[in-house]
Formats: C-alpha cells, structure tokens, sequence
C-alpha cells in the first residue's frame, strides 16, 4: 500500500483555496453594506428636496416623511414604502422612487433583499 503524499494534500489545500476565493467578491458584508447606504443617504440627502413640490403643506408645520425601501443584492431599488399621510400623493411618490432608484447603491454578499428605513423632514415655506 502507498503512503498518501503530503504534496497532493498541499496541491488540494491550494484548489480548496483558490476556488473559494474567486467564489467570494469584494461585495461588502452586510454591516458595511449598510453603513455605506446610510453614508450615501447623508451625502445625497439633498436631492430629496426636489419631491417637495408634491407634498400639499396642510398647515404651516414642517413635514417629517418617513420610509422604508428594499434593495436587491445587486444594490437595485425594488420597492418603496411610505408612512401613511394626507400630504402626499402618487406624484411625490414616484419623485421619491426615482431619486432613490438614481442614488446607485452598492451590491452585498446576500441572496435575499435587504431593507432601510430612512426619515426626511421637509421645512414649510409659509
């Protein structure tokens, strides 16, 4: 009988290896993912302003709209959830949709969509 060779465990360590590591990407994991959402929520957080023009200001009070989207793992905007109001229609809808559709998120290591809830205030004008 022939004693096992170390060199093809050493030669099957290396396959295991590499095989793996192109299986893996450099998407983030989830944690980071969601820290770069947030991030770039912040620093694109002014675009929402344009969606103003939908919203019908009943009284003279500042408007806090909170919502709540999912992302696929390609980072891709699936749907859009608001809080229920008075003060927007399907128009401020859509304009909220697209912006954030527009923001390009990044992809992350996940085979199921992943949600983020994110508030906006809007001042009143009057």
């Amino acid at each position: 009988m022939k004693a096992f060779c170390p060199s093809s465990i050493f030669v099957f360590c290396l396959a295991t290896l590499l095989s793996f590591g192109c299986a893996t990407s450099n998407k983030p994991s989830k944690d980071d993912w969601e820290e770069k959402v947030q991030a770039k929520l912040s620093t694109e957080q002014g675009k929402f302003q344009i969606c103003s023009k939908y919203i019908s200001y009943v009284s003279k009070k500042d408007i806090t709209v909170s919502m709540t989207f999912r992302l696929n793992p390609t980072g891709a905007l699936e749907t859009l959830w608001l809080d229920e109001s008075e003060a927007w229609d399907t128009r401020f809808y859509d304009c909220l949709f697209n912006v954030i559709d527009q923001m390009g998120f990044p992809s992350f290591n996940e085979d199921v969509s992943l949600e983020v809830q994110q508030d906006i205030t809007y001042r009143s004008r009057g």
